[in-house]
């Protein structure tokens, strides 16, 4: 990791394109840690998936870009909304993205539909 953020940073040109794609890469490899409820009381299970969560993404003129943004917000709406444990979108079933141009645009837009769930690990952790 240390090798690849130097050469993400170095073409100012594809910066922006950069950072969204190193801020999917630290998302997926890392527990979202933000906003992190309280954790469950002893004995008291957590369910291993939550309701289904469907949002538009915001638009780009970059399809690739579009797409990571609406994963991107979903799993900061999960995170909000639940907890870290929730918004990895490596964990999430029925994955979803649908993305097209928004007309007389050349914008992309990607609907996001996917269902939170906590990771094998996390459930065989629970108490």
């Amino acid at each position: 990791m240390k090798k690849l953020l130097p050469l993400l940073l170095s073409d100012k040109r594809m910066s922006t394109l950069k950072l969204l794609f190193l801020a999917l890469i630290i998302q997926t490899l890392q527990p979202a840690m933000a906003n992190e409820k309280a954790p469950a009381e002893k004995g008291a299970k957590q369910e291993l998936c939550k309701k289904t969560m469907k949002l538009k993404g915001a638009p780009n003129l970059m399809e690739s870009v579009a797409h990571m943004r609406a994963i991107i917000i979903w799993s900061e709406n999960v995170s909000k909304k639940y907890n870290g444990d929730y918004a990895q979108w490596h964990n999430a079933q029925n994955k979803s993205v649908k993305c097209k141009k928004s007309p007389g645009s050349a914008y992309y837009y990607c609907d996001l539909t996917a269902t939170p769930c906590l990771s094998k690990t996390t459930e065989n952790s629970s108490p």
